[in-house]
């Protein structure tokens, strides 16, 4: 049985689809102009493994579903197929991705717009508290605390998944109140399953789905289990066929986890918790990376205190008062659980965390004053306070909106944001690191160095930051000082096949051709698609004179990148030795096409072209011969 929403006449369904088109054509306004100086903004933190070294996203194929653990895509086809979408429109130029970020954004924030006002009206609340509904929606989509997930462009998974958790429950609540109920009941579920497919945290949709239709659409848990029960079944079927395939396939890779307990890891994630609704009330001090790592953190059993007592109160007014407050209380919670709990991750607090959550915080800010208004016992009373709230309301978006645009400013350039980060955060190791790769990408390679040496004083153990000073020795020609590094990095970080990779260079560099081999042999056995992989290991080999193993070597690496100059010249070489000069002149023109001023190729081709030259003449004198 489907409750029914409150009949319209046509004139008010009229003026509704008016009112509401207009609202939403502000807010996607004032989305993009909040955004616009964020489109031309470099790539930063792990949009680097996400899309620049991410060669699945290269083309359109069944390898976008399956995407490598170390680009941070793992089981996330839905995200990896929307980078490659704007890898086919716009190649690596970070415009695109920007974009494609704003506009998801912008759909997320409609979606919740028209969720908000729909919930309104089927709780027949009154013109305050709707136009209260749609100002939340306009608040939460600006509050500069979203720059987080929106401004950084691997945050798309984030983006995604609540924009399906807000389609989901926008669909269900249609269902309630639509003749068409079982289409909308499948849109519901399809989003759902789309929300999976984006980011393993959509599996808080399916208990918030519950939890709305027991607050808002019937009357209770029971109720809402009973009238729906096919429907939660296959949303409980989606939602652990999804967790199945996450725990079968490992969980999240071992780089990206905390070296914690799960115990200890959530002791720590109250903190967090309490820093987002801080920062959702206050978003001031805004951070890239907090650098703390989870065992740095000590437990905040106050924070934790204070956590519990808030669920409390959340759980009596969803399970005893069916309380709209309730429901946000229970969003905000479910909607961090995946991520704050007791599955620990690398860092304890990460802003985009708070991206779906802080719906919760900015719909109670708004509505809650504008349902009290209603107490008032003078008429003139309620209607200066309702005149109140409308400018403070109006404040507070012009005030996000401009934060906003301030926090997009810091993003201009990798140097800009990780001098932000550095500054808020002295003492972190990452920010230092960070700084160094924009100061050496400059060419400042000694103020390069001496941020990874303080980063590496401060954290010893800090990959990273050992890998990117053992390349920047490898770059300046010191392979034995690079190898030092390199080692220390591997120790710290075991089983990383692109240090793997960097550590059989310095290797290849300092002429120890059996072991390098053996490295980027471990390197491939972990990371099959590393094309720099393949190249080097065809390098290694045809230092040995093993020429036919290194053109097989060469061509697997020219298959997955076929834009690599160097590897393509050596494949020549090879193919030279292995006395087949007409198809190594072929690889010869191509490196020129690539890349005209290679003396390497050129050179070559000269050579493959005087082998040609003797094999035609050799084959004409056997012909006059016969």
């Amino acid at each position: 049985m489907e409750r029914e929403g409150k009949p319209k006449t046509g004139r008010e369904a009229s003026d509704g689809f008016r009112t509401g088109a207009a609202l939403g054509a502000a807010l996607a306004a004032l989305v993009l102009a909040a955004w616009v100086n964020s489109l031309h903004a470099p790539f930063v933190l792990d949009d680097f493994r996400s899309i620049v070294e991410n060669r699945s996203i290269r083309e359109l194929s069944f390898g976008l579903l399956a995407p490598q653990a170390s680009t941070g895509l793992f089981l996330r086809p839905l995200t990896n197929f929307s980078f490659a979408l704007n890898f086919a429109l716009g190649g690596l130029s970070p415009f695109g991705y920007h974009l494609g970020n704003v506009l998801v954004h912008m759909a997320a924030a409609l979606a919740l717009l028209a969720l908000l006002r729909g919930t309104a009206r089927i709780s027949g609340a009154g013109r305050k508290e709707t136009a209260a509904c749609a100002a939340a929606a306009f608040l939460w989509a600006l509050h500069p605390l979203c720059t987080a997930t929106v401004t950084n462009v691997a945050e798309r998974a984030t983006a995604l998944w609540v924009l399906f958790l807000f389609l989901s429950l926008y669909f269900l609540m249609r269902a309630a109140t639509s003749e068409r109920a079982r289409g909308y009941r499948a849109a519901a579920l399809a989003s759902l399953f789309l929300g999976l497919c984006a980011k393993q945290d959509a599996v808080a949709i399916a208990p918030i789905l519950l939890c709305y239709d027991a607050v808002f659409l019937s009357r209770g848990f029971r109720e809402a289990l009973n009238h729906r029960r096919a429907f939660y079944l296959a949303a409980l079927f989606l939602t652990a066929a999804a967790a199945a395939t996450f725990l079968a396939g490992g969980g999240v890779p071992a780089t990206e986890t905390a070296r914690l307990s799960a115990f200890s890891y959530a002791a720590r994630e109250p903190w967090a918790v309490c820093r987002y609704l801080r920062l959702a009330f206050w978003p001031a001090g805004l951070t890239l990376d907090y650098g703390a790592g989870p065992a740095d953190l000590p437990p905040s059993p106050g924070c934790a205190l204070a956590l519990m007592a808030l669920a409390g109160v959340c759980s009596y007014g969803v399970l005893s008062r069916r309380a709209w407050w309730g429901f946000c209380g229970a969003l905000f919670f479910l909607a961090l659980l995946p991520s704050s709990s007791f599955y620990p991750l690398s860092t304890v607090c990460a802003e985009h965390r708070a991206y779906g959550p802080l719906t919760s915080v900015v719909s109670i800010a708004a509505v809650l004053p504008a349902a009290a208004i209603r107490f008032f016992p003078a008429k003139r009373g309620a209607k200066a306070a309702g005149l109140f709230l409308c400018v403070l309301l109006i404040s507070l978006l012009a005030l996000f909106f401009c934060l906003t645009v301030s926090r997009n400013r810091d993003y201009r350039s990798s140097q800009a944001i990780w001098e932000d980060t550095l500054g808020k955060t002295p003492g972190n190791a990452k920010a230092m690191t960070g700084l160094a790769e924009a100061l050496r990408d400059r060419g400042e390679e000694k103020r390069a160095e001496e941020l990874y040496r303080k980063a590496l004083d401060l954290s010893p153990d800090f990959a990273p930051a050992r890998f990117n000073l053992a390349n920047l020795y490898l770059g300046q020609g010191h392979p034995a000082l690079a190898l030092n590094h390199f080692r220390q990095a591997l120790a710290a970080d075991p089983g990383n096949a692109k240090i793997m990779n960097g550590m059989g260079q310095a290797l290849l560099m300092g002429g120890d051709f059996p072991q390098a081999e053996d490295l980027f042999r471990q390197a491939l056995k972990l990371e099959p698609a590393r094309a720099e992989a393949w190249a080097n290991l065809g390098t290694a080999l045809m230092a040995q004179g093993l020429f036919g193993e290194a053109a097989d070597s060469l061509s697997q690496a020219l298959v997955l990148n076929p834009e690599m100059v160097k590897p393509r010249v050596n494949l020549g070489v090879c193919l030279l030795a292995l006395e087949r000069p007409r198809e190594a002149r072929e690889q010869f023109l191509r490196a020129l096409l690539l890349d005209p001023a290679n003396g390497a190729a050129r050179t070559n081709l000269a050579r493959a072209n005087q082998a040609l030259e003797k094999d035609t003449e050799a084959t004409n004198q056997e012909r006059e011969e016969r």
